[in-house]
């Protein structure tokens, strides 16, 4: 079965929500977590938020965050983006995906302290040497700067520490993450299981995941709405994304610690903005069109013919409110792409 696009958006209703704060998180922000990053701790809180899908879908959503991981149930979601949806590229062509297995998705970006726990340097001057932007430093800031190898490497990594199985074989790498460049051949960085999500490891998402992460219910542009008739497509910034996003209207040109903005209905933070996030799979000129509809991209799709080119998501410190959608789209090359940071997840065993 393959999925095919679609002309509306299904769409979500937010049936409750608790009031969450702007700045700092509060641990009576309706509980809280506490992440490792390193040596330091760092105390993030989730929300509790239900929703109900329109369009025919019939999950609700509670978000369910506990030791820095959010519960993402299974279910039937519209990726994309409508045409009439301001900035909408041909790239984010509107298709119903089914995801069958539940996740676990890290609640924050995966911070510097987490990044160097693993043994790895940090990376963040790369941006520094490139577009001469000066990322935050401190250990619950997100880690940036990352090849999509090192990203790899680093989900093996927290595998082994945790005694779970790695998710990739990295064997035909050489290198050192976050230093030296780390160099691979992208058809031997292989998959260890024939479908990506019947990993038992830690992973980087699949397109899909993301977005339906991302997403957390709502069929619109940003989690706290649609863009406005009288936004301006080449402004940096609109006030609807100003409490849940790090951006070019927010951020200073600058990463900031995790968990400082409005999470969405999930409990997840940073889904847009901050650092832009890894995503598994090859770049599709048609978004999800070619997929197959449920489970898509299972098979790493290492056999592709640009298996070199790969996604990040969510747009970043610097983005404009166009690539922070929640639909937006980017991608670059697995050998020079240096922007992106990333967030690990693991399927529900």
């Amino acid at each position: 079965m393959v999925s095919t696009p679609i002309d509306s958006r299904a769409g979500w209703v937010v049936l409750a929500a608790t009031s969450i704060a702007c700045g700092s998180p509060s641990p009576d922000q309706s509980g809280s977590t506490s992440t490792s990053s390193g040596g330091s701790t760092s105390s993030v809180s989730s929300s509790s938020v239900t929703t109900t899908a329109g369009g025919g879908g019939t999950n609700q959503f509670v978000a369910q965050c506990s030791d820095g991981w959010c519960l993402v149930p299974a279910g039937t979601f519209v990726m994309g983006s409508p045409e009439d949806e301001p900035g909408h590229l041909p790239m984010e062509d509107q298709v119903e995906l089914s995801l069958t297995r539940d996740f676990r998705m890290m609640q924050h970006e995966v911070t510097l302290g987490e990044w160097a726990s693993a043994g790895f340097s940090d990376p963040t001057a790369r941006i520094t040497e490139q577009y001469g932007a000066v990322l935050c430093g401190e250990p619950d800031c997100p880690v940036a700067g990352v090849l999509w190898w090192e990203a790899l490497a680093y989900a093996n990594v927290r595998s082994v520490q945790d005694g779970l199985p790695e998710c990739y074989d990295i064997s035909a790498c050489n290198g050192q993450p976050g230093g030296e460049m780390i160099q691979c051949s992208a058809p031997d960085v292989v998959a260890t299981t024939s479908n990506v999500y019947e990993c038992q490891g830690y992973r980087l998402p699949t397109e899909a995941e993301w977005e339906y992460a991302a997403r957390a219910g709502t069929g619109s542009a940003f989690p706290t709405g649609e863009v406005p008739p009288s936004a301006e497509l080449s402004a940096c910034g609109l006030q609807l994304l100003d409490v849940s996003a790090w951006y070019c209207a927010t951020s200073g040109d600058t990463t900031h610690v995790v968990g400082a903005k409005m999470p969405n209905a999930l409990g997840l933070f940073d889904m847009l903005g901050n650092a832009e996030e890894w995503v598994s799979g090859v770049y599709t000129a048609s978004g999800g069109g070619t997929w197959s509809a449920v489970d898509p991209d299972a098979d790493f799709s290492t056999g592709h013919p640009t298996p070199a080119l790969r996604v990040f998501r969510g747009g970043g410190f610097s983005s404009k409110w166009r690539r922070a959608r929640l639909a937006a789209r980017a991608y670059g090359h697995t050998d020079v792409a240096i922007r992106p940071g990333l967030r690990l997840v693991r399927t529900s065993q």
